[in-house]
C-alpha cells in the first residue's frame, strides 16, 4: 500500500517494473508483436487501476485485467475462438478510455458546477435535435444517439442538473422530450431521481408508484411483447452462466457477447453474465459506498437515475451515456476526497 500512496495515488516505479517484464517477455498472440501488444494493454490497464485512488474501482479494474489476461493468453493457444480475442481487445480499448476520463474528471481543477453547466448545454442541444425529428421529421427523437432509449436515458440521468438557478426554466422542455421518447425506464429514472433529490429515500420510494402506474397504463398495453422478450433474454443469459460454478462466480468474461448483434438490455444481467457474482458484488459495493459517503444530493440523484435506468437499458454499453456516467462517478469521488481531506 505504501507504493500505491506515493505521488498522490499514483504507482511508484517498483509497481511498474513487473509491467515492463510482462510486456517484454510474454507472448499472447499469433506472433511476437501481437503478444507484446496484448501484454502492453493489460499492463497499462493494471497501471491505470492504481491511479484511480478508489479502492473498490481499483479492485474492479484489476479484476478486469486478470480476466482479459486470461482471454488473450487462452486465445493465443487456441482455447477460445479468435472472435472472443478480438472482442476482448475492443473492450480493453474502451475501458482504458473510460479510466482516462475518470482520472481526468477526478483530478480536474474545474468546479462541479462547470461540468454540470456544460452537460446541461449538451442536453438542450440533443433535445432540440430530437424535437425537430419528432415535429418536423415525424420520426422518433434520437438526436445523434441512434435510439430513442439512449436519447431518453441521457436526458433522465441529467435532469436533476437542471434543478438549479437559471436552469430550472428548461424543465418543461425536458418533460416534453421524455414524453416524446416514451421510454418507461428513463421516465421512471427521472421521476425517482428528482423525488430523491427533494425528499430523500422516502420520496424515491413513493415515486415508484407513479412510475409503475405509467408503465401499467401506457407501456404494457403496447409493449407487453417487448417485456416478455427481454425477460426471455435475461433468463437465457442467467441459465447459461448457471451451468457451472465458475461461470456463475466469475462469468464468461468481459466483452463476450451474449448473442451476436443482440443486447441484454440490463446492466445487472450483463454484469452477472460477463463478470459473475464477483463482478456484481464489486459494482454493488461501489454504488453503496457512493450513496453513503457522498453528501452532494444532486450527484447522488444522478447516480440513482443511472441505477434505475440500467435495470432496463444498457447505459454502459453505449459511448455517450457511458461517458456521462463516468464523469458523474469522477465528480462523486472527487467530492468525497475533498470532504475527507477537510
Amino acid at each position: 500500500m505504501q507504493h500505491i500512496k506515493l505521488n498522490k495515488g499514483g504507482a511508484s516505479p517498483l509497481l511498474l517494473i513487473p509491467c515492463l517484464f510482462m510486456t517484454t517477455l510474454l507472448v499472447w498472440g499469433a506472433d511476437v508483436h501481437y503478444g507484446h501488444a496484448y501484454a502492453f494493454l493489460i499492463s497499462g490497464m493494471a497501471a491505470m487501476a492504481l491511479m484511480m485512488r478508489n479502492t473498490i474501482l481499483t479492485a474492479f479494474v484489476l479484476y478486469l485485467s486478470c480476466w482479459f489476461a486470461f482471454l488473450l493468453s487462452a486465445g493465443s493457444r487456441g482455447i477460445v475462438p479468435v472472435e472472443i480475442t478480438a472482442q476482448a481487445v475492443d473492450s480493453i480499448m474502451l475501458i482504458l478510455a473510460g479510466i482516462g476520463v475518470y482520472i481526468c474528471t477526478r483530478h480536474s481543477k474545474g468546479t462541479i458546477s462547470t461540468y454540470l453547466n456544460w452537460i446541461c448545454i449538451l442536453v438542450l442541444i440533443l433535445i432540440a435535435m430530437g424535437l425537430i425529428q419528432v415535429f418536423i421529421g415525424h420520426g422518433s427523437p434520437v438526436a445523434t444517439l441512434g435510439n430513442q432509449n439512449f436519447f431518453a436515458a441521457f436526458i433522465a440521468i441529467s435532469v436533476v442538473f437542471f434543478i438549479r438557478r437559471r436552469w430550472w426554466v428548461f424543465l418543461p422542455v425536458i418533460g416534453l422530450a421524455l414524453a416524446c421518447a416514451k421510454t418507461s425506464t428513463a421516465i421512471a429514472a427521472a421521476l425517482i431521481s428528482c423525488a430523491f433529490y427533494f425528499w430523500g429515500w422516502k420520496g424515491a420510494g413513493l415515486s415508484i408508484i407513479p412510475a409503475v402506474a405509467y408503465y401499467v397504463l401506457f407501456k404494457i398495453p403496447v409493449h407487453s411483447l417487448s417485456l416478455g422478450t427481454r425477460l426471455e433474454y435475461w433468463i437465457d443469459a442467467l441459465s447459461k452462466i448457471s451451468n457451472s460454478w465458475h461461470t456463475l462466480i466469475f462469468g464468461v468474461g468481459p466483452g463476450v457477447y451474449w448473442q451476436f448483434q443482440n443486447e441484454l438490455h440490463s446492466e445487472p444481467v450483463y454484469l452477472l453474465f460477463n463478470l459473475g457474482i464477483v463482478g456484481l458484488i464489486i459494482v454493488a459495493a461501489y454504488i453503496f459506498r457512493s450513496f453513503t459517503q457522498c453528501t452532494d444530493r444532486r450527484l447522488q440523484a444522478a447516480l440513482l437515475a443511472v441505477v434505475v435506468d440500467s435495470f432496463g437499458n444498457h447505459v454502459m454499453h453505449t459511448a455517450p451515456t457511458a461517458l456521462l456516467v463516468i464523469i458523474i462517478l469522477g465528480l462523486i469521488d472527487r467530492k468525497n476526497t475533498l470532504e475527507a481531506s477537510t
